[in-house]
Order: C-alpha cells, then structure tokens, then sequence
C-alpha cells in the first residue's frame, strides 16, 4: 500500500510538529479502523498526541471516534484507554448524542475498559437520555454496560422500558444483545424482561428470535438453576430455528432431524422438571442437557 505508507509518514510528521488538532486526530485514527489499517508506528504517534489534549479541547463525536477505532483495531494501549476515558469522563451528559454514546461505550466494553469513573459516567449519560435512543443506540448501550458489570437496576428498568417502546425497529442481532443483556443476575433477579421481548417478537410487535438469540437466557437459566424458565425456552426453540436471514415465520417447520433432536431435548427438560425434587439425580441432567443444546445451536445459522 504505497499509497497509505505515504500518507502515514505525512501524518506522523505534521502530529509530531504540532500541527494536528484533536478532530485531526481523531479522525485519522477513525480512516485507520474504517479503512481496517492496522499501522501500529502511526497509532502510536495519534495515541500520544491524544493523551496530551486538554479535557475542555475535546468533542464528543471525537471521543466516540478515537476510542471506537482503537477498540476496531484491537489496539490495547494502556495509557491512551486511560486518556480517553478521563476526557469521556470531564464531558457533560449532553454532549453525547445516542449513537455518540453507544458507540463509546461499545468501545470501552470491547477493550474490557476497568476505569469506574468512566463506567459511572456512561451509566449516568445514559439515565439521562435513555428517552432519546433508537433501537440500535439502545440495544449497543445496554449490552456494553451489562459487559462492563455495571450494577444499577434502575438504569436497566428504564431501558427495559425503552425497549418496549423501540421495539418495532429492532433488529435480530439487536434483539440477540437485548436478551443477552436482560439475562445477566447483575440486570435482573429472573428472566422475565426476556420473556416479554420473546413474546413480543412471537406476537409480531419485533423480531422473531433465531435460535441463536436464545443461547444466552438458555445458559444462564441453567447456570442459575431457573427450572421452568430453562424448560420452556427448550421449549421454544422449534418456533425460532426456522429463521434464516429474513422475517420467519412462528410457524415455520425445522427440519426433521432438528424436530427429531427438539423432542429429545423436550424429553429431557420434562425429566428434569420430574427430577428436581431429587437432587442426586437432578445433579447429573444439567450438563448432559447443556452439551445438548450447544450441539443443537452450532448447527443452526447464527443470524443475531
């Protein structure tokens, strides 16, 4: 790429004058991530420079974008996460727009970001404009804060609420985050905010959930020893493999080995129900019945 080892030269000279502003960087970092360019010399150069912006000097769409692209590249650098967040942190709530916000808090998730300060802002940022999200911004944003463990109810309750009312405009990979997020012990004692978005999606009102939505509340229903809940997603699964790429239909008939195996499974979840009273025996029926349902959802198409 002689074309992209030029403009790196230009652009590691002109930050290292001084030239190079904190949108300049930004958005060299953010053509780096789009551009899938991993030029570690050049993100070196554009991560030093950041750390060495005043907090007032920063924008938010800046923030978003810096903090995105280096999570995009998987680029662990330390002192410039550290930079980032402190910058995020000295921001006002309403600088952040939904998506803004969503998109630096999926990157904070992405890079296992550990700073509390910064956490606490993204939790507050968000109590303050959970009204405005989208489904997408919403669904990002909910996922990345169940990521970083944040443990306040109350900000989940208001996106459960949310949700409810975006719900037409998600997606099946968003719905996928959505169940996965309202499924953490940290968001909710029980699982039912999932069930209401499942049966919304049957009722028509979201998407049908592919099977694959299901692996999460699946696994932590039996990591948390949810009996009925855990049966009756089992359960639920015949409705949802059907789904391939666009909207499926509730209806919609699996292939006989999969009806085959779903009965097995069926069987299986009945016999522990029968069996939860005997814990010597009930002891022995998860893993079996967990081995089961992995090997069922590696076979159906992970469309969200």
């Amino acid at each position: 790429r002689p074309a992209l080892t030029a403009i790196s030269a230009a652009a590691q000279a002109s930050i290292d004058s001084g030239e190079f502003g904190f949108r300049s960087l930004s958005n060299t970092a953010w053509a780096m991530a789009t551009l899938q360019w991993l030029d570690r010399p050049l993100m070196a150069v554009v991560a030093g420079a950041l750390q060495q912006v005043p907090c007032d000097a920063t924008g938010a769409q800046e923030l978003a974008n810096s903090t995105w692209a280096y999570a995009t590249l998987q680029v662990q650098t330390g002192d410039v996460q550290s930079a980032l967040a402190t910058q995020i942190s000295a921001a006002p709530f309403t600088t952040f727009k939904p998506q803004e916000l969503a998109n630096t808090a999926w990157a904070l998730a992405t890079m296992s970001s550990q700073d509390q300060a910064v956490l606490r802002y993204l939790a507050e940022a968000a109590r303050e404009g959970v009204h405005k999200f989208n489904a997408t911004a919403l669904a990002t944003t909910a996922w990345s804060l169940g990521t970083l463990r944040l443990v306040d109810r109350d900000i989940f309750a208001s996106m459960r609420s949310r949700a409810h009312e975006v719900l037409s405009d998600v997606r099946r990979d968003e719905l996928s985050m959505l169940l996965w997020t309202f499924s953490r012990p940290e968001v909710a004692c029980d699982l039912e905010d999932v069930w209401d978005f499942l049966h919304a999606g049957m009722e028509g009102i979201g998407p049908i959930p592919s099977a694959f939505c299901l692996g999460a509340p699946i696994m932590e229903a039996e990591q948390r020893l949810l009996l009925q809940d855990h049966v009756d997603l089992l359960r639920l699964l015949p409705r949802c493999s059907g789904a391939s790429g666009g909207a499926a239909s509730p209806d919609a008939v699996p292939p006989a080995e999969s009806v085959a195996f779903l009965q097995e499974l069926s069987e299986q979840a009945a016999a522990i129900q029968l069996l939860s009273e005997d814990p010597a025996q009930f002891s022995e029926i998860p893993f079996h019945l967990a081995e089961a349902t992995n090997d069922f959802l590696e076979q159906v198409p992970r469309t969200g």
